[in-house]
């Protein structure tokens, strides 16, 4: 939406599932905050609380992977993302690449890690968007989808250069104010 701040988010197909120019509103639910009644998993593919927080903290698990030095695996990454999402079925357009042993491997590992290490994902900086209700539903290859995005806050640092930036600005125009 126009104006509305950015967000970093992870889908298998964003692009193709939402038509450009429609409109799309979308229902953010912090990882953190462990109330995901509203996810596409628990709506649409009755996913029970425990396996939609294991699955959406493995999906953003594999988010944290997709980094530069990361860049050859990106496709199978966000192959294993969609996996989770979709429960099971590689997308089609995966399978054609052969990469379907690597994706499944890849989701069933993530979902391990996460098992394994549940403290190591900061949750509280990860968020589920869902369509907001009223609005196109995102369908990739037939499938519900949700996004999964990181929502980190600025660091203190930057927060306090722009209070000094909007501090010197008032006083500049305070002064010029009096030379009036």
């Amino acid at each position: 939406m126009p104006g509305s701040p950015p967000f970093d988010a992870t889908s298998a197909d964003f692009v193709k599932a939402v038509a450009s120019g429609s409109g799309w509103g979308g229902t953010f639910t912090s990882l953190a905050s462990g109330d995901l009644r509203g996810t596409v998993g628990m709506r649409k593919f009755g996913w029970t609380l425990d396996m939609a927080r294991q699955r959406y903290q493995a999906m953003a698990y594999l988010a944290t992977q997709l980094r530069p030095e990361n860049r050859p695996q990106w496709t199978v990454i966000r192959g294993a993302i969609w996996y989770l999402m979709a429960e099971g079925p590689v997308n089609p357009e995966f399978a054609r690449l052969g990469l379907s042993g690597q994706i499944s491997a890849l989701a069933e590992r993530a979902a391990l890690e996460v098992a394994a290490n549940p403290d190591a994902l900061d949750l509280s900086e990860w968020a589920v968007v869902s369509n907001a209700a009223g609005t196109q539903e995102m369908l990739v290859q037939g499938v519900p989808q949700d996004l999964v995005a990181d929502t980190v806050v600025p660091e203190p640092e930057v927060l306090i250069l722009l209070a000094t930036g909007l501090l010197t600005l008032g006083a500049i125009a305070y002064l010029r104010g009096f030379s009036a």
